[in-house]
């Protein structure tokens, strides 16, 4: 019976232990969580792993450059719709030529 008493004793011994120790902390620490989140090494890590925003400077938004625009509105005119068969260098649609080989 002495002998299982001393098992149970070594088995059970570390998880009291942490248990014990666990619970000094957590009455040990302030109640308010604003002064736990105050200290440096948990507001980092927990900055870190994405649970609070961390502290960064504001971003400062400055006025974008004006655009270029031309000095006078007066464009050239469009090219002609058929520009493509007066330039050998066009490529072919082939459903484009299918359908003017089916009209003639």
């Amino acid at each position: 019976m002495a002998l299982t008493r001393s098992f149970e004793l070594r088995r059970r011994g570390p998880a009291l232990f942490l248990g014990a120790f666990s619970a000094a902390v957590a009455l040990a620490t302030p109640a308010s969580a604003q002064s736990i989140l105050e200290s440096i090494p948990m507001k980092g890590a927990l900055s870190t792993l994405g649970i609070i925003a961390p502290d960064r400077d504001p971003i400062e938004y400055h006025e974008r450059a004006p655009l270029v625009v031309p000095k006078t509105m007066t464009l050239p005119p469009p090219a002609a719709p058929q520009a493509s068969a007066r330039n050998a260098a066009w490529p072919v649609d082939p459903d484009l030529a299918r359908k003017a080989k089916a009209r003639a």
